[in-house]
């Protein structure tokens, strides 16, 4: 368990979770990263993060904003492993996808991903079967693009039966959900069961008047 700001225990912890599996518990309002590296689980032993709700009623925040400014350029947290889970967490300001996932049989679980500079949460690469439960996905806009490809969920590029499960998506700067989801002329398949997403890809909500 993580109970202060510290991304030093939280990467320690993220590499013993790789080699033996487990959980880690962040009980702490937020953990500003600083590092150029993203978050990786790795493995395909079961384990995950999952963030303590605190006593104002919210979620941890991992924020990427100090990488980001340090001219960093990586995703937040990767998921190249199976059987990984992230539940009960607020991603925000990475300086690229807040969570990419290539691996398969995960599971996103109430999160926020948000004010990233790509997709929210992208899957892609061959990931399959994963599963994204009451996420929510929100201004995410790639300035350095013209804000062309930030997605608030980008199940796209050869992943492979992704189910969205009460998912919400608003204010990026492209799409709510990107399905470009397309191997030649193979399309894969992606559920979406009671989600929504709106005022997506309006520039008005990133260009001051």
């Amino acid at each position: 368990t993580i109970k202060e700001d510290n991304e030093s225990a939280l990467y320690e912890s993220v590499d013993k979770l790789n080699y033996i599996g487990g959980i880690i518990f962040i009980d702490t309002p937020i953990i500003n990263i600083s590092t150029k590296f993203p978050i990786r689980l790795l493995n395909s032993i079961k384990g995950g993060i999952i963030g303590i709700k605190q006593s104002n009623g919210e979620f941890p925040r991992i924020d990427f904003k100090n990488a980001r400014d340090a001219n960093a350029y990586n995703y937040g947290i990767v998921i190249k492993g199976e059987n990984q889970f992230i539940k009960y967490l607020i991603i925000e300001n990475s300086s690229n996808h807040g969570i990419f996932i290539r691996g398969n049989k995960n599971i996103l679980d109430h999160v926020i991903s948000r004010y990233n500079s790509n997709s929210g949460i992208q899957i892609s690469k061959g990931a399959e079967n994963n599963i994204v439960n009451y996420c929510y996905s929100y201004r995410n806009c790639d300035i350095k693009n013209y804000g062309k490809n930030a997605d608030g969920f980008a199940p796209k590029l050869n992943s492979k039966n992704t189910t969205f499960n009460y998912c919400f998506s608003w204010d990026n700067s492209d799409d709510g959900f990107d399905s470009y989801d397309k191997e030649g002329d193979n399309s894969h398949t992606i559920t979406y069961n009671h989600c929504a997403c709106w005022n997506n890809g309006n520039p008005d909500v990133f260009i001051e008047s």
